[in-house]
């Protein structure tokens, strides 16, 4: 006989198996969760589906704004229709710090604030249809750069860059402050 069986298991057989089953029910807790865990680890974590606008623990809202995705000519004629900026969001599917920013930094009260003031884009770059090759092309021409994430807003009217800010921060007043500079821009050109 390979395997010999004992009447009691032993105490490193039940620490073992007490330790599966907490996994166990941490995982089970998972199915239908859908809210981002936060923090760099969201970065490494598949997407998760953006949620209905609700309140987190923390009294943030946990839904995300609406984007357009991948179709720049499309969100110049809505933000010019609106009378608003455009806020464009060079994103990859294949990219951490986007989907950190997404999720970290999108939803909290003063940055959604200013971006609810914009018409929203996000183009991605790292996909293989013509679309994303076109969008990286043109990220790389008009801004010389193809850092992800890479934000920039525009002034739909004369497409003229108001301000941008290339890669991921934590520090929610740099980018709250960017997001000032795109919009007082774009209050000064409506004179």
């Amino acid at each position: 006989m390979l395997f010999r069986s004992s009447p009691r298991p032993g105490i490193v057989r039940i620490l073992i198996a007490v330790a599966l089953l907490a996994a166990a029910a941490k995982s089970f807790s998972g199915i239908g969760n859908n809210r981002p865990l936060g923090g760099w680890l969201d970065g490494w974590m598949p997407p998760v589906p953006y949620p209905s606008a609700t309140l987190n623990e923390s009294g943030r809202e946990a839904g995300h704004l609406p984007f357009m995705k991948d179709n720049l000519d499309e969100a110049m004629t809505a933000a010019r229709r609106a009378n608003r900026p455009l806020f464009v969001d060079f994103t990859g599917f294949q990219c951490a710090n986007c989907r950190q920013m997404e999720t970290g930094m999108f939803p909290n009260p003063a940055v959604r604030r200013r971006l609810a003031q914009m018409v929203r884009l996000k183009a991605f770059t790292d996909g293989p249809l013509d679309v994303h090759r076109t969008q990286r092309e043109y990220q790389l021409q008009r801004f010389g750069t193809a850092v992800l994430p890479f934000y920039v807003i525009l002034d739909p009217r004369t497409d003229t860059v108001l301000a941008t800010f290339s890669s991921m921060t934590t520090n929610e007043s740099d980018f709250v402050s960017f997001l000032d500079q795109g919009l007082a821009a774009f209050d000064e050109n409506r004179q």
